[in-house]
């Protein structure tokens, strides 16, 4: 078990990661709201998006654990920072986008693109630190 080191560790986590962002983002997301009623892709989302957040927080946050300072400041800045989004996201974001969602559609709107352009950093964020790491 040679191979299998912190580095092939922070690769994996931060693959799974990058992963479950693309799926959710691509396919599983809009899939839903193509498939199922606006209320019940809402409730459904709305119930998702918490666990969502805490996984790739944890995904993303573990991947920069297994990183050695010195050697990857910018794998670790960028995943860490990914992970500190995610849990920010999902303590603040998620009540305000719940809250808008029943008052006030313009800033529904409003912060529902401002989420989905953050979860595009991210991805970013992710997918570069991912290939770095690959490399």
């Amino acid at each position: 078990m040679d191979w299998f080191t912190f580095h092939v560790m922070a690769v994996l986590l931060s693959g799974a990661a990058f992963g479950g962002m693309v799926l959710f983002t691509v396919s599983f997301a809009p899939t839903v709201f193509r498939t199922l009623g606006r209320r019940d892709a809402v409730r459904l989302m709305q119930a998702v998006f918490p666990s969502y957040y805490l996984t790739m927080g944890v995904l993303t946050f573990g991947a920069a654990g297994f990183l050695i300072l010195g050697a990857y400041a910018i794998e670790i800045s960028l995943l860490a920072g990914s992970g500190v989004v995610f849990i920010l996201l999902r303590m603040i974001m998620l009540p305000m986008l719940d809250e808008a969602r029943s008052d006030d559609r313009p800033k529904f709107a409003r912060l529902h693109r401002l989420n989905v352009g953050i979860q595009f950093v991210q991805m970013a964020a992710v997918g570069v630190a991912t290939i770095r790491l690959a490399q």
